[in-house]
């Protein structure tokens, strides 16, 4: 087992590699990239990208706001068991699904290596959400909005394939997880991120907001991933 101190700005999950490497944590992104070309988690050096496409750290910075070196995404984080809570500021790898046996009160849902969603419930319909510690700002289509959306309050955003954006916000959003009900702010989709998440079979996809609430665990052993609410 290794444990690795989390640090949130505006949001994000960030991390220090054993080579001091700062890096955003993106469980919503396929693919890794590191200014230097190479990583240092639990398995030795691993060589990386040193971008993706247009993506690199000197993008990251601009947009963010601090100095970065990288993204890690589920090329890197999966290939091993690990666990993000946001509550203990702590992002754990484990050498064997086993050593999770001590945790009570996991609600698990299937995965794969490249794409993490689970089902949640909103206004008695089942939406796959995917859960993506590099969105700082939750997004939902907006078609499962009940609520009149003209006079919404805006706020800029980014991403890495999107570029820039402006998203209009609705402030106290209601569903829930099995029999968990989960209030918080979303964002509306913009027409781009809805074709992409179409492509992916989702509805929305959730970050920060809603890490904020739980401990999450990936499960390579089993391809699982579990969430323990905390709030």
């Amino acid at each position: 087992m290794q444990n690795f101190e989390l640090q949130l700005h505006k949001g994000l999950p960030i991390i220090t590699d054993k080579l001091g490497q700062r890096f955003i944590l993106d469980t919503g992104s396929p693919n890794s990239f590191c200014e230097s070309g190479q990583v240092d988690l639990h398995e030795g050096i691993i060589n990386v990208p040193k971008k993706i496409m247009h993506v690199d750290a000197a993008y990251l910075q601009e947009n963010v706001g601090i100095q970065l070196d990288g993204l890690l995404g589920l090329d890197i984080l999966s290939k091993k068991s690990f666990s993000i809570q946001y509550n203990s500021l702590s992002f754990t790898i484990y050498d064997s699904v086993n050593e999770l046996n001590v945790v009570d009160g996991l609600q698990y849902f299937e995965a794969t290596a490249m794409i993490f969603k689970i089902p949640v419930s909103i206004n008695d319909a089942s939406v796959n959400l995917i859960l993506d510690t590099g969105a700082h700002i939750s997004y939902l289509n907006p078609e499962y909005v009940s609520i009149d959306t003209n006079n919404l309050r805006t706020t800029n955003d980014f991403n890495p394939l999107l570029g820039n954006f402006e998203a209009s916000m609705v402030e106290e959003f209601e569903y829930s997880i099995n029999d968990k009900i989960i209030i918080h702010e979303v964002g509306l989709s913009p027409n781009q991120l809805k074709t992409m998440l179409g492509q992916l079979r989702a509805g929305g996809v959730f970050g920060y907001e809603l890490f904020n609430k739980m401990d999450f665990y990936y499960l390579k052993e089993e391809n699982r991933i579990a969430i323990k609410f905390i709030k």
